[in-house]
């Protein structure tokens, strides 16, 4: 009987090994023993990867827990096309879904008139204007103002805005 056993190894750490039997004696060859090797190196990186997508996943799920219970929501605005993208969580904290708003973007002038308190709107306009402007390599900037939930409350919302040059580049 022939028998070849490759370890399947990431680095330095044996995750398994390969073994490979044949009924007939001398019948596994040396190109074999390359052939599995090869596939051993390939299965070990793919058990990598998959480790490391369960536990990014685990983290995003930690993340995700973790904003809801602190009322945080990112978002992006996209300066060239001039228009916001928010994601569910953002949605979640203006009590509405991308769903009703129809879509994950939305322009800077229909965020204003939709969730901002009009009284609001002046300074809110003013301060996007700073963070617009702004030359500053790393660029962050927060202010408060008041809200129009979807379902027609009012609360507050503090916004983040950062910018780093060298993202940008």
């Amino acid at each position: 009987r022939g028998e070849l056993a490759v370890p399947i190894k990431l680095r330095d750490v044996l995750l398994g090994i390969l073994d490979v039997h044949s009924d007939r004696a001398g019948v596994l060859s040396a190109e074999d023993q390359l052939l599995l090797e090869g596939l051993c190196g390939q299965t070990a990186v793919s058990m990598e990867s998959t480790r490391l997508l369960e536990e990014l996943r685990a983290s995003q799920a930690v993340l995700s827990e973790a904003m809801r219970i602190a009322h945080l929501g990112p978002w992006e605005y996209d300066v060239d096309k001039e228009h916001f993208i928010f994601n569910d969580s953002f949605y979640s904290l203006l009590h509405t879904t991308a769903e009703r708003e129809g879509g994950y973007t939305m322009s800077g002038a229909q965020f204003m008139q939709r969730f901002v308190y009009p009284d609001d709107a002046p300074m809110v306009g003013a301060e996007m204007d700073k963070v617009f402007t702004s030359t500053e390599q790393h660029f962050s900037h927060a202010f408060d103002h008041r809200i129009l939930y979807a379902d027609g409350g009012v609360g507050y919302i503090c916004l983040l805005y950062t910018s780093d040059a060298a993202d940008e580049e």
